[in-house]
């Protein structure tokens, strides 16, 4: 009642000056407690304590003040706590975000080993799971590519031993080539062309000894009525005759880009060409 009236109106409802003394005393305290609680901050509150130390408020003053400083020594507590958590958040994400970016088993393991409780734990324990299982498969895919290339490359040189057999026992032009183009990267591909080669060699000395022998033994005929003087007339004359063919021979191939070694080869029989083999002459690069 004493806080709504003006201190003149106190006096009228006093029955001496001792009560009044005491009216005002209990309306400043009142009003100064309720200007406290209005502003209710620490400040407002000692100023109440300092203005009124035994005032009626007094004890109530000082648990307010002890509530305010708990108040706000939470909320220090507590924004410490959120710039912490923000921290640690931080942290959290841009840790996932490199272990993500490598994806490799020790990138995750390392966002475990520095977070054990971070927030993608179990999805950090998941990715190092599928890592395993996907080099566990990649490995078991490339032991059996391994093996089926091993069974390829057996397979393929039982093949080719198998046609290169086939081929030199037939040892004509034609199986060479048959060869060469079942197997252009072969493991005899360049003993197949050197058979060619020697093949079209023989057939070159063959048909030049058989036409050199032809044309002097007939040359020979016609000048010589002596067996002997014939014979040793056609050998010599052979031989030079030879050695001439031979080089024109190469001479043509090299004029019309045509390989009469390989026609010769193909049009003489094997007996025939098999004949000298064992040692054919050498005619050098032939093109």
């Amino acid at each position: 009642m004493t806080s709504n009236m003006t201190y003149e109106n106190l006096l009228g409802t006093c029955s001496n000056f001792d009560a009044y003394l005491l009216a005002v005393a209990k309306k400043f305290d009142d009003d100064l407690w309720a200007k406290s609680q209005t502003e209710n901050t620490i400040k407002a509150y000692e100023h109440y304590l300092i203005t009124l130390s035994n005032g009626i408020h007094s004890q109530e003053a000082i648990e307010r003040i002890d509530n305010i400083k708990n108040r706000k020594k939470e909320e220090r507590a507590e924004n410490a706590r959120q710039k912490t958590l923000q921290k640690q958040l931080k942290l959290d994400e841009d840790l996932w975000l490199e272990a993500k970016e490598k994806n490799t088993i020790e990138s995750y393991e390392y966002y475990l080993n520095t977070l054990p409780n971070g927030i993608h734990k179990q999805e950090a324990i998941e990715h190092i799971k599928n890592i395993k299982s996907r080099k566990k498969e990649e490995r078991a895919e490339n032991e059996r590519q391994k093996a089926l290339q091993k069974h390829e490359r057996e397979k393929q040189l039982r093949f080719d031993e198998d046609l290169w057999l086939e081929v030199t026992e037939k040892n004509t032009i034609e199986s060479y080539e048959k060869y060469l183009n079942a197997l252009p990267n072969g493991i005899h591909g360049q003993m197949a062309i050197k058979r060619i080669e020697q093949i079209k060699s023989n057939a070159i000395f063959i048909f030049g000894m058989l036409v050199s022998l032809v044309i002097s033994s007939l040359t020979g005929l016609s000048l010589f009525d002596g067996v002997i003087s014939w014979i040793v007339f056609s050998i010599l004359t052979s031989f030079m005759l030879f050695g001439f063919l031979v080089i024109l021979i190469a001479k043509l191939e090299e004029i019309f880009s045509i390989d009469i070694g390989l026609f010769l080869a193909k049009h003489l029989p094997p007996a025939v060409l098999t004949f000298c083999e064992a040692s054919p002459p050498d005619r050098g690069n032939r093109q």
